[in-house]
């Protein structure tokens, strides 16, 4: 069986998935199993780029992926320069850029976070030669570990999740049932909840 969020292969007998505990069976009695999403819903496409930094529209926090930052960045050339050609006084050019100025800091923000480099470094691009740094440090491979900004990265290397809050106390605490997901008591041999054995 398939996680649903990372794609990692569980065997079909466990409830949560071992690599980032994501529940991947409805907790009804029928036990039936949550449908694997296939690997290209999770590509990060051009308009869900769009979607996802216009809603971190100033989200300074967490990681993007390549695809996620240069995506969006396409689509702030790209509306710029239509802009630009549509209207020659340049007001529209100069609402748009003002209008993507805080997305873009924060998308590039995220993604020299997925380097394990502060968004603080977009600064040494005022000194024009430290473009060429920050260029090759946003269109670098990520990090594939969590990092310091508390993330985990997907198989498909398209888009970053965060491990919501409730979920990171399973994957590490080595006190939890691997089927059923609960907390136990070291001296438990038994899970109380699904009664496998605890290994």
């Amino acid at each position: 069986m398939f996680c649903p969020k990372c794609g990692k292969e569980n065997s079909d007998s466990v409830k949560f998935c071992g690599s980032c505990g994501t529940n991947i069976a409805t907790p009804n009695a029928s036990s039936t199993v949550v449908t694997p999403t296939s690997a290209s819903s999770e590509q990060m496409t051009f308009g869900k780029s769009i979607s996802t930094c216009m809603g971190k529209y100033v989200d300074f926090n967490g990681r993007a992926a390549l695809p996620e930052y240069w995506w969006f960045f396409l689509f702030t050339v790209l509306l710029t320069w239509f802009a630009d050609i549509a209207d020659p006084s340049k007001a529209s050019s100069t609402i748009v850029s003002l209008a993507l100025l805080l997305p873009s800091l924060s998308a590039a923000t995220r993604r020299l976070h997925d380097t394990d480099r502060s968004g603080w470094w977009q600064l040494i691009a005022l000194t024009v030669i430290g473009l060429i740094p920050l260029f090759i440090w946003l269109a670098s491979k990520g990090n594939d570990q969590s990092n310091e900004y508390k993330q985990t990265k997907n198989d498909n290397n398209q888009s970053y999740k965060e491990v919501p809050e409730n979920q990171r106390n399973y994957v590490l605490n080595p006190n939890s049932c691997q089927s059923c997901g609960i907390k136990l008591t070291s001296d438990e041999m038994f899970c109380p909840l699904c009664e496998k054995e605890i290994k």
